[in-house]
């Protein structure tokens, strides 16, 4: 989160012109019908999709589990990540790239993506609870670089296809990113916590 405050200090000062440019003219310069293909359907999948697809996840370990935990978690995870990134864009007030460099329809303001944000979020949330099913260090390991390459692609898309800067997508990255450790920290804080206030040891989860 404290990277999040630099890189907005260096964006509202317009210290990143140079480094957007450059990022956005080699995005441009590679453009074709595969990639464009490949990175709409990213981008798209990235708003409604997933978000429905995380629900029934979280509802499916619920279930499981005979808690609403993992469905509150993903909840909260990707409304707090929306509404975050939503506060910045006001606050921030940058312009989106426009004119000929996007190629698909974005509204609001650019910084940061909520695309990136949300599914950052998500996805580190996602790895916490498949991690904390499986117990296996090589399936954590697989879990986390999964969520780590799935909000890289979506990054990559939101710049590839105009709708967002480069320091728009890395700081909506390290927004979601901490607001999904965020959440999970408090998941694991919580029962310490309550057991505290009850005069018991906390189980470990």
């Amino acid at each position: 989160m404290a990277v999040f405050v630099m890189l907005t200090d260096r964006v509202h000062d317009r210290d990143t012109r140079s480094v957007d440019d450059a990022v956005t003219a080699e995005a441009v310069e590679h453009r074709g019908p595969g990639w464009t293909h490949l990175f709409d359907t990213v981008s798209t999948a990235a708003v409604v999709p997933l978000a429905t697809a995380m629900i029934v996840f979280g509802a499916v370990l619920s279930v499981r589990a005979r808690s609403r935990e993992p469905l509150v978690l993903v909840v909260v995870t990707g409304l707090g990540a929306a509404t975050l990134s939503w506060a910045a864009k006001q606050a921030v007030g940058r312009p989106r790239p426009g004119g000929s460099i996007g190629i698909v329809a974005a509204d609001g303001y650019s910084y940061p993506s909520m695309h990136t944000a949300v599914t950052a979020a998500l996805v580190t949330v996602a790895a916490y609870l498949l991690t904390r099913q499986t117990q296996r260090g090589l399936a954590a390991t697989a879990w986390w670089t999964i969520a780590g390459t799935l909000t890289a692609l979506v990054a990559a898309s939101r710049v590839y296809l105009g709708a967002h800067w480069a320091t728009d997508v890395a700081a909506g990255w390290v927004l979601g990113t901490g607001w999904g450790f965020a959440v999970v920290t408090g998941d694991l804080l919580l029962p310490v916590v309550a057991a505290r206030f009850r005069g018991r040891p906390a189980s470990g989860r």
